[in-house]
């Protein structure tokens, strides 16, 4: 019976504390924050945008909440053909890396694969800002995931690019989670304060000295 009448006044008294100015915020340990995306809503696109798209990028199945990257021809480097992916996130600490989770289906191993990762930068519409660019080619068939660092705080929007080749029709991308890892947050804990009117009674009860 004294435990649950305790654990009533706990939260009382803390109310109680907060109206009278006895908490404030205080830095605390500082944590890393990470973002995971859905790839969903990824879109193909050419050297000229989406008209010279010759990928198709769609649900997978399964499960389908993947996305499959196919193509009825072959696709080389100089194709430029980019899968597009925006990033919500708030503005703020820094962007440490990125992870993406994909796999591979291919006839000939090595032939279709991830070329190079990217991610931008928009604000207005008219220019995008290469801010991390990685161009090692991604072979491994999977499924895997790999990581690669990136170190800058965002102005805009943000959004992924995956530039990919396809060595045959019928050959296959697929793309799961994608994580953004930002730098160390400071959490805020509460830390006791005292009152004014602690301050004034000390000096009172010390004869105003």
């Amino acid at each position: 019976m004294v435990h649950a009448f305790s654990r009533q006044l706990i939260p009382l008294a803390v109310l109680a504390a907060l109206a009278l100015g006895l908490l404030v915020a205080a830095p605390a340990a500082a944590q890393s924050h990470s973002w995971t995306y859905s790839p969903l809503t990824a879109v193909g696109v050419g050297p000229s945008g989406p008209a010279t798209a010759k990928i198709k990028v769609e649900p997978y199945c399964c499960p389908s909440t993947a996305i499959v990257v196919t193509a009825s021809s072959k696709v080389g480097e100089d194709d430029f053909q980019w899968v597009n992916l925006g990033l919500p996130t708030p503005l703020g600490p820094t962007i440490e890396s990125v992870e993406i989770c994909y796999s591979v289906k291919s006839a000939e191993r090595g032939a279709t694969y991830i070329s190079q990762t990217r991610l931008t930068d928009m604000t207005t519409p008219d220019a995008a800002h290469v801010r991390m660019d990685d161009p090692t080619d991604r072979k491994d068939p999977g499924p895997t995931c790999y990581k690669t660092e990136a170190g800058f705080a965002p102005k805009g929007t943000l959004t992924l690019a995956l530039k990919v080749v396809l060595g045959q029709p019928g050959d296959e991308i697929r793309i799961g989670m994608v994580r953004i890892n930002r730098a160390a947050m400071e959490m805020m804990r509460m830390k006791k304060k005292p009152m004014p009117m602690d301050e004034k009674m000390k000096k009172e009860k010390g004869g105003g000295r």
